[in-house]
């Protein structure tokens, strides 16, 4: 899948320095985890330790196309969405805007740049 321009993504960003204060501000934010899940084994196995965001939900981006369904049960909710680098947060971000889902945020350059651990847990 192409990398989509941030500048065409009509989703909301948010600093990865921001987020732990923003959810604090903001509770009922839904916290999207879009990696997969050999993606975070590999995470974890290989000492990286980037973690995950405390009160998330696992959806990876895999999964947006072949359960539409379960995707749209959020559809009234603010979605922040996050992968590891910044690369797939925008393009699903995309494609939750392009369905119709009018809250949809992105951690912008991933949580790796994360570096308050009070959200965080690995």
């Amino acid at each position: 899948m192409p990398l989509v321009e941030e500048s065409l993504v009509s989703a909301g960003t948010i600093e990865p320095h921001e987020i732990c204060q923003y959810v604090k501000d903001h509770p009922g934010v839904v916290l999207m985890d879009i990696r997969s899940s050999e993606y975070l084994a590999i995470d974890r196995s290989s000492g990286l330790m980037i973690g995950s965001l405390k009160g998330d939900i696992k959806f990876p981006f895999s999964d947006f196309f072949t359960r539409r369904a379960d995707l749209n049960s959020m559809k009234g909710k603010t979605l922040i969405l996050y992968c590891s680098t910044g690369t797939d947060a925008p393009l699903a971000a995309y494609y939750l805007k392009k369905w119709g889902f009018p809250n949809v945020y992105f951690v912008k350059d991933g949580i790796y740049k994360l570096t308050d651990p009070a959200c965080k847990y690995y």
